[in-house]
Order: C-alpha cells, then structure tokens, then sequence
C-alpha cells in the first residue's frame, strides 16, 4: 500500500499537484484523494488572531487502489482505478507550493552535507540512525503517545483519553487548547465536525472540531483521535 501511495504522490508532484491518502482497510483497498479536497467554511483564525487561509476548496479527484483478498490468487497486485480524474484548479508553479513535498529525506541531507564537504562519510544509513535516534532521545524511554499525552499536558492543553474496559488500549484522545475553549464559550452557536480519514502513523481517524465567530471566521475549538467511527464515539468526544 505505502509503495501504491508514494506512486501516486511521485506522479502529482511531476504534475503539479499533491494527494493524501483519505481512507483505506488494511490490505484491502485505499482511497487517495488530492491535498485540496474536502471542505472548509470561512476563514481560519489563530489563536493570535491573525487571519489566515485554508486549501480545502472541495477538489474531486480522487483515485482508489484494490488488491485481491482471496486466499488462492498467490502473486497478489495492486489495481489502481481512476474514479475522478479531473481537479478544479490550476497546477502549481513547483512542489514548493505544497506541503506534503517539503519533507526532507536522508539521502536529501546526506547530498546537503556532501555538498558543503566532500569529505563526509556519511551514509543514507548513517543519517537515518541519527534521525531515529533523535526520536529514541525525544521519547525518553516513553511511547509516542506517552510522549504526545506529556507534551500535550505540559502545554497546559485540555486533555481526556478514553480507555477500553476490557483491553486496557486507548479507544480515543481528546484535546483542546485553552484558548480555544474560550472562543469556543464566547462563539457556541455554531460548531462544525471534520473527520480525516486515517493519514497518520496509527490509521486512526482524526475528528477537527470548528467554530465560527461572530465575524464569520473560523476557529479550531479541539481534535479528536477515535479508535472508530461511531455514534458512541462521536458522543464521547
């Protein structure tokens, strides 16, 4: 699958455009949609109050990979299907213009430290150790989520986990930052709910919760991460 979605991501970034995976089951199929699809109403306001825009202009495209899940087909391949070809704006100037092709990859600073000395020994190998150690020391002897509930509450964030009765594993996590709660207590007309489908490390989806001001912008109020998408778990968050 992650070999199907970096095609894919290769191919939009030859073209102008950038994608993100929108929901998939575990070798079974994966929908990839473009980085602008979906919708957001308003404008978005920080929490400084800055102004700033969002990408979600409700783009179509979209295309979905299948692989066969029947036991007797022993060389299983992907298919991938076109089921929106088509995006409703412009291709970008570069791949600078998005995000998803900024991350910078080992052997990107290996050729960055060659380039300044063309003595180093270094090694894609050896930048990736140093890069997972990094991660290892940020941990400190903690899991991600360990570390992420930490931080989050070092931050002075709103925080809530819900924990399965039964297995003891973390169903969801809730969060909010103060100063979102406040916006939220002042502007409490309106609140909107945006689930994004499984795009990180987990696969969990990631419900955003937004609110409107008064002055017709929007604001952040919490994210959620569920383990499913039900009602008992929308309730919950």
């Amino acid at each position: 699958m992650d070999d199907l979605v970096s095609f894919c991501q290769n191919w939009a970034k030859s073209h102008g455009y950038a994608v993100a995976k929108s929901r998939s089951n575990a070798n079974k199929n994966v929908y990839i949609r473009c980085n602008r699809s979906g919708k957001f109403r308003g404008s978005i306001m920080n929490l400084s109050g800055r102004k700033t825009s969002t990408s979600k202009i409700s783009c179509p495209f979209e295309v979905k990979g299948s692989i066969p899940t029947s036991k007797k087909i022993a060389n299983k391949t992907w298919t991938l299907e076109i089921r929106h070809g088509g995006h409703n704006h412009q291709a970008s100037s570069g791949p600078s213009s998005h995000t998803a092709h900024k991350k910078l990859l080992p052997e990107q600073i290996l050729l960055q430290l060659q380039t300044s000395n063309n003595e180093t020994y270094a090694t894609n190998k050896t930048i990736s150790n140093a890069l997972q150690k990094i991660c290892r020391e940020d941990l400190d002897g903690r899991s991600p989520t360990e570390a992420l509930l930490c931080i989050l509450k070092e931050s002075n964030w709103l925080v809530d986990v819900k924990v399965s009765p039964d297995t003891g594993a973390i169903l969801s996590i809730f969060c909010a930052h103060p100063g979102s709660v406040h916006l939220a207590r002042i502007n409490h007309h309106v609140a909107l709910m945006d689930s994004t489908y499984k795009t990180n490390k987990y696969d969990l989806p990631l419900l955003h919760v937004i609110g409107q001001a008064a002055s017709n912008r929007s604001f952040t109020i919490a994210f959620c991460f569920m383990a499913h998408e039900d009602a008992d778990s929308y309730l919950w968050s």
